[in-house]
């Protein structure tokens, strides 16, 4: 399960399917789609600008010869997890009810039943958006790059670093890491199925 459920306890917005004042969608967020149960059926995240921002510290696992295993010694696995995670922007919305609410990802699946007694919810939840070992396997390569081109022990210089730093977004995705995947149902009908993957900033540093 999410530490925190992603739509578990967001503020209610209003109860006739009409978003209030101030709440309207502009160019940069994402609406995805509309059903037949009315034209206010809607379902859909958005990021905050900056996303996650993490640092592993990495380093060749003790006793070989030649390092040809890499182990990530900070953060740990939890608080790794925990820096992973993204205050998502959730909003929904049915004409006719909100049935239910389901968001799955790095960090579990969660599943709301509002049984049509609220026609729209927004609110902010911070979600785990980024696998551990995909993030892990980036560093692990990249640090099996940089000895492999420059020996070990290397020196700093030309393509030889002790740290890099990659960035990603819905257009350049971690790879192989799962993205956070939200779905529901209105009363009468069901909201489209959409993944979204939210930004992140990994810096990858010898230790």
């Amino acid at each position: 399960m999410f530490k925190t459920v992603l739509f578990a306890g967001l503020t209610t917005l209003i109860a006739t399917g009409q978003l209030v004042a101030g709440q309207h969608l502009s160019p940069n967020d994402t609406e995805i789609g509309t059903v037949s149960g009315g034209s206010n059926d809607y379902l859909f995240l958005k990021s905050p600008r900056e996303g996650a921002d993490v640092t592993l510290t990495i380093r060749p696992v003790a006793g070989q010869a030649f390092p040809s295993e890499i182990e990530r010694i900070n953060p740990g696995t939890s608080a790794l997890a925990d820096e992973l995670k993204i205050n998502w922007y959730a909003q929904a919305s049915c004409s006719a009810g909100i049935q239910q609410l389901r968001s799955a990802g790095p960090g579990g699946t969660s599943v709301q039943t509002i049984n049509g007694s609220r026609n729209a919810i927004a609110g902010r939840s911070n979600i785990q958006s980024f696998d551990v070992e995909a993030v892990d396997r980036v560093c692990i390569r990249w640090a099996k790059a940089m000895i492999a081109q420059c020996g070990w022990p290397f020196e700093p210089g030309v393509g030889c670093d002790f740290e890099e730093t990659f960035s990603y977004d819905a257009t350049t995705q971690v790879p192989r890491s799962s993205p956070v995947r939200v779905s529901g149902s209105c009363v009468n009908s069901q909201l489209p199925t959409t993944d979204y993957y939210g930004r992140l900033t990994l810096r990858c540093a010898f230790e």
